[in-house]
């Protein structure tokens, strides 16, 4: 089994970026309340970044997941498998969390549209109902350090989690989250690869080998 010690190790830049986006964020969040955040964000757009946000959240859908799964088949059957219990085990988490212990969270266009004028990016429609944590950030964060540590070299690791951010990080400009639905999002996404990783990794490895639909 991987030890904790060698996943922080093989994965470090991974977890430097992640560590600091946890404590910027977060003191972010205790200097500054969730709808100023939100309206703060909001209020600031560009067409060039309406566009690029809009397509980069396709990027946490768990379309872009299963994709990633369909192409390890050709790489390496341990390594579908372990995406495919991470994809699982994040997706279903979230959907509990949401539905059945913060089931009462409303989205920022639900509690703010009525008091505030918010900005809409062309072509978003949106979710009014169940806020936290955001699903997509979870299958971000999962799906990159996932990727990051299990098929990449530990030296791209920090690229991956730039990305995830970038992915949460749209979940707020398209006005589908608060701040704290995406930090949250993001530990469990995080907790739930690495868990994985740590766990499952080796047992996979050993039990299916080299094997793929093209090496059998």
């Amino acid at each position: 089994m991987t030890s904790p010690s060698d996943l922080l190790k093989n994965n470090k830049g991974y977890f430097i970026v992640y560590l600091l986006f946890l404590i910027v964020w977060g003191i972010i969040q205790l200097l500054f309340g969730q709808e100023d955040l939100f309206l703060a964000i909001n209020n600031t757009h560009h067409a060039a970044s309406d566009i690029f946000f809009y397509w980069t959240t396709y990027l946490g859908d768990g379309i872009a997941f299963v994709l990633v799964i369909l192409a390890l088949l050709f790489v390496s059957y341990w390594q579908a498998l372990l995406g495919l219990i991470v994809f699982l085990s994040s997706g279903l988490t979230a959907q509990l969390l949401k539905r059945y212990l913060f089931n009462d969270q409303m989205r920022p266009f639900a509690e703010l549209s009525d008091k505030h004028e918010l900005y809409s990016v062309p072509g978003v429609e949106h979710v009014l109902t169940l806020s936290f944590p955001s699903g997509h950030t979870v299958t971000a964060f999962a799906l990159t350090f996932f990727v990051a540590s299990v098929v990449f070299s530990s030296k791209t690791g920090w690229w991956f989690c730039i990305l995830a951010i970038l992915i949460g990080y749209s979940r707020i400009y398209l006005g589908q989250h608060y701040m704290i639905d995406v930090y949250a999002g993001s530990m469990i996404g995080v907790i739930i690869a690495s868990i994985a990783v740590l766990y499952l990794r080796e047992p996979a490895q050993k039990k299916l080998g080299n094997k793929s639909l093209i090496n059998k």
